[in-house]
């Protein structure tokens, strides 16, 4: 304590004299120029000291493991997730991985005379619900702005808040995946290899695949997925018309139940119908929000491109997804 007491008063000592020298320099300027540089000078060093750490404090992290967990060399990836695209689906991402992190603490034995301490087991995640990024889909059909620079700057932002990899709650953001990656340097979690991958340890050979307009002009899902050994078969026009408005509901906060859960059903059936698949890709996460919730049928396997992403970012933090 003595010691930091003494460095205070040093450093006022050094700071005084370089005031006297300074002051005596201005009294006797070569020029108005030169006192102007050199109180610009000076002025930057007394007006904004350097604040530097007591030795003796302790380091603080932003967040920790549970004790419980024991010991380990892997640092928790926090992971940030580009939301506001739509509003809603970065939200129903948020509860799911509430709802997943609950059964994990379910699981670890957590009961009601204990259950308080569960939240320290639940997963950090930054959201930025930017809503102001150009329409994805527009873009991606060329009818608007391309959305790569908000897309990037939201990544910036997030990553200089404390993330160690990027999340978009929207299949169709990942047309500019690459774009974005390498403008800030960010690690970005890939959704549509997530899905496929899912899709083809499944052991699925040809699924289902409904999204906008803009994911099956880009191409890039069913690129993935054809990489990954599954072939990828999509809605007529006229059921594709049906896919979109079901979309254009879920962002006007049109309840699912009261129309564009049946709607989407039908389609899911007629492609049942054609094609004979075992499978259909939730991939627009406004599908995910109308679809995911609805009852599973014997008959057809969904895949919640929203869910899967959850899983993924409980994994990256905790280093495992043991729901």
């Amino acid at each position: 304590m003595k010691m930091v007491h003494r460095g205070v008063f040093l450093t006022a000592i050094i700071r005084f004299v370089l005031v006297v020298s300074i002051e005596f320099s201005f009294a006797f300027p070569q020029t108005t120029k030169d006192r102007t540089m050199l109180r610009a000078t000076f002025s930057s060093i007394l007006l904004r000291p350097k604040v530097l750490p007591s030795p003796r404090q302790p380091h603080r992290r932003l967040f920790s493991v549970p004790v419980e967990a024991g010991p380990d060399e892997r640092e928790p990836c926090l992971v940030g997730v580009v939301g506001g695209i739509g509003p809603a689906a970065s939200v129903r991402l948020q509860q799911l991985v509430v709802s997943k992190d609950s059964r994990r603490c379910q699981k670890k034995g957590f009961t009601r005379e204990n259950g308080f301490l569960a939240d320290s087991y639940h997963t950090p995640l930054l959201v930025f619900n930017n809503p102001q990024i150009p329409n994805n889909n527009r873009g991606a059909l060329g009818l608007g702005p391309l959305p790569v620079d908000a897309l990037t700057d939201t990544t910036l932002a997030l990553s200089k808040a404390g993330a160690g990899a990027v999340a978009f709650a929207c299949t169709t953001a990942y047309n500019w995946k690459d774009d974005v990656s390498r403008r800030s340097g960010v690690d970005i979690i890939d959704l549509l290899e997530l899905v496929a991958q899912k899709v083809a340890s499944d052991g699925l050979e040809q699924v289902g695949l409904l999204d906008v307009d803009g994911t099956h002009l880009s191409g890039r899902f069913r690129d993935c997925l054809e990489r990954n050994g599954v072939k990828v078969v999509l809605p007529k026009e006229n059921e594709q018309k049906t896919v979109m408005g079901v979309v254009a509901d879920v962002k006007m906060g049109v309840n699912p139940a009261d129309g564009p859960v049946d709607d989407l059903i039908k389609v899911v059936d007629q492609l049942i119908e054609r094609h004979s698949i075992p499978g259909v890709i939730l991939g627009c996460t406004e599908i995910a929000i109308a679809l995911g919730s609805a009852e599973s049928r014997p008959q057809i396997k969904y895949f919640d491109s929203l869910s899967l992403l959850a899983d993924e970012i409980i994994c990256r933090f905790h280093g495992e997804n043991d729901e």
